[in-house]
């Protein structure tokens, strides 16, 4: 899980990047073996520990997400627990992002969101390997929590007619992007739909130059040592990494100076929240020296290579995703968002 064997560039550079469709992806989930229910705005993969809804999130940067959702929700008795394992899960993985929600019967309904750049194409080896990856993490992902959450006399297979309807409910229901926010309610927009871009340029091996020629592009200041990217934007610390299990990741951080031990709820519950909310970005809590700090990141499958393109949208996207998170984590801990905004007219 997380780790791919390294590309065959040769073969890659000529595969065409072109836009990303529900038809085009539904057709890639069943040629990995899988059957999708299909309606125009998702598709529905129903499995044993959990269902997966896949979507197209219009809302810049435009990305394809895989929703995947616990069949048994988990009580709430274990409420403490359950956020230390998705953080734990979220510090140390790479890719899909775990979260959790309060449903209206005062449970946990735990869900992992596996989110893919689409604005310029993927090409039919990116797609794929993307979505084997998503199903992979999901897989031992569901596997842990059940292991862990559900009482082995509850953990046993849903009757196939339970399993139906619940897959149909997920199909006709609330809107996937919908499902964090509470009842009627739905999501604000706050810029126009952003549409595939085209896919122009050649996939090619992705490297620490490439990352460095977008911060080059943008005038940014970085330092490098042990393959690591330092940089900084509006007065907030960046790293940049390119990780052997074939993921490029932007890393955001912000120490909090609070003790782990009584800060680490409060924290989690509002790194929760964007994880929530967010179609690619992942936030956690590190520990170092009894310190709490919130990481925020996102990551990028480079298994089998990237355009130029693709990688300006990955780094670009994520320095403005990791400052919002940030942003958003410091006004509720502290009152005041520690990134330096520039003064508004």
């Amino acid at each position: 899980m997380g780790k791919h064997s390294k590309p065959a560039h040769a073969a890659g550079a000529r595969e065409p990047v072109t836009e990303v469709t529900l038809q085009r992806v539904a057709a890639a989930i069943e040629g990995i073996g899988l059957e999708p229910l299909a309606r125009p705005d998702r598709l529905v993969v129903g499995l044993p520990a959990y269902t997966a809804a896949v979507w197209i999130d219009y809302e810049r940067p435009l990305t394809l997400v895989i929703d995947f959702t616990d069949r048994v929700p988990v009580a709430f008795d274990h409420g403490r627990a359950l956020a230390t394992f998705l953080n734990h899960w979220n510090h140390e993985e790479l890719g899909a992002v775990a979260s959790y929600r309060l449903t209206d019967s005062g449970d946990f309904s735990v869900r992992m969101r596996h989110g893919m750049l689409i604005r310029h194409g993927l090409s039919d080896s990116q797609l794929i390997a993307s979505l084997i990856d998503g199903f992979e993490h999901a897989a031992s992902f569901f596997t842990q929590l059940r292991a862990q959450f559900i009482p082995i006399e509850f953990d046993a297979p849903l009757p196939p007619t339970l399993l139906r309807s619940l897959d149909h409910t997920t199909l006709v229901g609330r809107h996937p992007s919908h499902m964090h926010l509470p009842a009627g309610e739905r999501r604000d927009v706050y810029s126009a739909p952003d549409y595939f871009q085209g896919g122009e340029g050649t996939i090619s091996e992705v490297s620490l130059l490439d990352l460095q020629r977008v911060l080059n592009g943008l005038d940014f200041a970085y330092t490098k040592a042990d393959d690591v990217i330092a940089t900084g934007a509006n007065g907030v610390p960046f790293a940049i990494t390119l990780e052997t299990a074939g993921f490029s990741r932007v890393a955001a951080m912000w120490n909090s100076n609070q003790n782990a031990e009584t800060a680490f709820l409060p924290l989690w519950l509002a790194c929760n929240e964007v994880n929530q909310s967010s179609t690619q970005l992942s936030v956690y809590l590190h520990e170092t020296e009894g310190i709490i700090q919130v990481h925020a990141e996102t990551t990028c499958l480079v298994t089998e290579g990237m355009t130029d393109a693709q990688i300006d949208e990955f780094v670009i996207s994520s320095l403005l995703s990791g400052l919002s998170a940030i942003d958003h984590i410091t006004t509720q801990a502290e009152g005041a968002s520690v990134v330096d905004w520039p003064p508004t007219s």
